[in-house]
């Protein structure tokens, strides 16, 4: 089977409108941007682009729905969230294979994607059940004092496009558990599998609106994290990005995590056979698009030839081709932004 064939016949696209209050509607624009395949470089659908009155509607139907849901027992929203672990686990092919589609890296790690955010939906049910608060003593024997928690609100919830669904996951999981709703914004250029994995949230139980996914570039991110509707901001990305959020959030609540160096350090006394393999399997996996990459080496000069001989040996091993493909380990770069980043280093350590 050619990778032409398994495009057109084999991955279904089911969604590419937005999802709102457990409907998947146009924008109110009707305005539309192409969804570009990094592995066959063709359009793959073409997704609605979300405006204010989109991000009114998603904020009023996610307070309303929380409400609700924060009134709903913990044993029962972890009886659900086990259910949406299930659901995802069910669908583990197509999502995989849409996954790889749209943004390019080997299925073998689109797969372990896809099993990683039904663990999570598993894992953050269970923790919900045991969070629970103190008893605390007073001074005073006619008064009684203790702790709990509760969920926060509606989020804004902002992730990047290297691992669309296990970062959605990584806030939805926990965040439904205890009792939150979210308005999340993927990039324009890979929502799709997360799109098709909300599908089954309402076969769950999920309350709609609790969930609403709006992709969007910049600008809207901007719209999103501002607005008054929110109150608190989960953001996956870039420290330029993450600086700006900061700047404006004032005192809402925010979880960020800014990109990182991702640098190896090899000693003289290391197993520097093992320190380079670690090192080249972190540059390569999904073709170095990862915060925590292997972004520099600082080597010993005692071991410096051996370690370059090895992280050789170990690069070496890499299998380029059609991420589709069993044998292939490093597929291509998302996009044309981060390919020509890439190309900038390349020509600098030239130098």
């Amino acid at each position: 089977m050619t990778l032409s064939s398994v495009v057109a016949s084999d991955i279904l696209v089911p969604h590419s409108q937005l999802y709102i209050a457990g409907d998947y509607v146009d924008a109110a624009s009707g305005e539309t941007t192409d969804v570009v395949s990094p592995v066959t470089g063709e359009v793959i659908a073409s997704v609605a682009v979300p405006g204010r009155e989109d991000l009114d509607r998603a904020v009023a139907a996610a307070r309303e729905a929380q409400r609700a849901w924060s009134r709903v027992g913990v044993w029962q929203r972890a009886a659900i969230l086990h259910k949406v672990g299930d659901l995802i686990a069910a669908k583990r092919d197509q999502l995989a294979h849409l996954l790889t589609l749209e943004q390019g890296k080997p299925l073998t790690e689109s797969y372990a994607d896809i099993d990683e955010t039904a663990q999570l939906f598993h894992l953050h049910s269970e923790d919900a059940v045991r969070l629970h608060g103190e008893t605390l003593p007073a001074n005073d024997t006619h008064k009684r004092m203790w702790t709990f928690y509760q969920g926060v609100g509606t989020w804004a919830i902002v992730i990047p496009w290297n691992f669309p669904v296990l970062m959605f996951s990584e806030f939805a999981a926990p965040g439904l558990a205890t009792g939150n709703a979210l308005v999340v914004k993927p990039p324009t250029h890979t929502p799709l599998t997360l799109l098709a994995t909300v599908e089954v949230l309402e076969e769950a139980g999920v309350p709609a609106g609790l969930v609403s996914i709006l992709p969007g570039e910049g600008a809207f991110g901007a719209d999103l994290v501002s607005h008054p509707g929110i109150d608190a901001i989960g953001f996956i990305g870039s420290s330029a990005t993450a600086e700006k959020i900061v700047a404006t959030a004032g005192l809402k609540r925010s979880i960020i995590e800014a990109s990182g160096n991702g640098p190896v350090v090899v000693l003289d006394d290391a197993d520097v056979e093992a320190a380079a393999r670690a090192a080249v399997r972190g540059a390569y996996y999904n073709a170095g698009q990862v915060c925590c990459a292997t972004g520099r080496v600082l080597v010993a000069s005692a071991v410096r030839e051996r370690f370059v001989e090895a992280a050789r040996a170990a690069a070496q091993e890499a299998v380029l081709g059609d991420p589709f493909h069993a044998a292939t380990t490093l597929g291509p770069m998302n996009n044309h932004a981060t390919a020509s980043k890439v190309d900038a280093h390349l020509a600098e350590a030239r130098e």
